[in-house]
This record gives structure tokens, C-alpha cells and sequence, in this order.
């Protein structure tokens, strides 16, 4: 008997072994779905990350090749802009070399009309002071002339740069012409 309750007992013990290992595989096989659902959930996160990374590389692309188009752009506006300021230094120089024959030839032209109105005046009249010149031609008027200038002015004339009053009949016999702005 006692073997047949040496028996019975490794059966028994081999049941409850069997039991506790089966119970230890189920758990297992739990486990190991579980696993492989999260598994299948990881992947197909990975799957709509890759998509999203794949637009947002593209859109990357996209925006470099423009950005190149811009860059481009910029660099030919700044070329135009160079060659337009080279041009507008070149005519202020022509427009200050322009400034400066006018000065010169108006210089001249005045130079040469004073000559020619001094020639006129010693022929028709003797010398005499200048204070009695003004005082024979002293009924046109008051008006102005300026330093560089070969016209006579009203007073207030946007023209007038720099004042020097004259009689206008001083001013007509020496030379001068009335300015079309204000006469």
C-alpha cells in the first residue's frame, strides 16, 4: 500500500506540476498577445510618423528650392541695385561738371556784358562818380540782381539766391534782362 500511496502521491504531485505549468503557459501565451498587440500598435505609429516625416520632408524640399529662388532674386535686385547707383553717381558728376560750365560761361557772359556796358557808358557819357550815375538813372524802380546772375528781380523772387538792389534802369543799362518768373 505503500506503494500505491507513493503512487498516488507522484500523481498527484505530477497533476499539480502539470496544473501550475499549464497555468504558467497560459499566462505566457497572455503575455506573449499582448506583446504582439503592442507590437502591432508600435508599428503602426511608426507607419503614420514615417508618412507625416515624409510630407514634412518634401515640404522641406519645397521650401529650400524656393528659398534658392529668393536667394537667386536677391542677388540679382543687388547687382541691379549696384549698376543703378553707379549710374546715379555718374550722372550727379555730369550734372556738378554741367553746374560748374553754366557757372562759367554765365561768368563770362557777364563778364563781357559789364565790359561791353562800361565800353558804352565811357562813350556816351564822361566819367563821373558812380553816385551820380545812379542819380541820372534813378526813376525805373528798385529791383535785384545777384552775384552770378544776368537777370534782374522783384523782391521776394523764389530765384533771388542772393540780394544786391539796383535801380532798373542801372540794371537794363548794365547788361541785365528781367527774370520770366516774376516780370
Amino acid at each position: 500500500m505503500k506503494k500505491i500511496t507513493l503512487l498516488v502521491l507522484a500523481l498527484a504531485v505530477l497533476l499539480l506540476i502539470s496544473g501550475c505549468a499549464a497555468e504558467r503557459v497560459r499566462d505566457t501565451q497572455i503575455k506573449y498577445e499582448a506583446l504582439l498587440d503592442e507590437q502591432t500598435a508600435l508599428v503602426e505609429k511608426y507607419e503614420d510618423l514615417d508618412v507625416h516625416h515624409t510630407r514634412l520632408q518634401t515640404d522641406y524640399d519645397d521650401l529650400e528650392v524656393r528659398c534658392d529662388n529668393v536667394e537667386a532674386r536677391c542677388d540679382d535686385l543687388e547687382s541691379q541695385l549696384l549698376e543703378l547707383s553707379e549710374r546715379v553717381l555718374l550722372l550727379e558728376i555730369e550734372s556738378v561738371e554741367l553746374r560748374i560750365q553754366l557757372l562759367e560761361y554765365e561768368a563770362a557772359n557777364k563778364t563781357e556784358q559789364e565790359n561791353e556796358s562800361n565800353i558804352v557808358s565811357t562813350e556816351q557819357q564822361p566819367q563821373e562818380p558812380a553816385e551820380s550815375q545812379i542819380q541820372i538813372f534813378d526813376s525805373g524802380g528798385t529791383v535785384y540782381i545777384t552775384k552770378t546772375g544776368s537777370k534782374y528781380h522783384r523782391d521776394g523772387c523764389s530765384y533771388l539766391k542772393s540780394q544786391i538792389a539796383i535801380d532798373l534802369n542801372v540794371a537794363i543799362s548794365q547788361g541785365y534782362t528781367a527774370c520770366s518768373r516774376c516780370y
